[in-house]
């Protein structure tokens, strides 16, 4: 399995999402989904799971 690109995350709606998530990581990519659609009208944030993942690990987990 191919390593998320964190590059494509919007930091700010990753943060958020992961603070309406209550800090669920896995719960986090369902909210970016909702906030995008909220923000702009379209649900695809942009990036995938993979992609918020790897942001996460790359902010939080260093």
């Amino acid at each position: 399995m191919s390593k998320g690109n964190p590059d494509k995350v919007s930091p700010s709606l990753a943060r958020r999402a992961l603070e309406l998530a209550g800090g669920d990581r896995k719960k986090a990519y369902s909210e970016c989904v909702k906030l995008s659609f909220q923000i702009t009208g379209r649900i695809a944030p942009g990036f995938d799971n993979r992609d918020l993942q790897a942001f996460y690990e790359e902010v939080f987990d260093r």
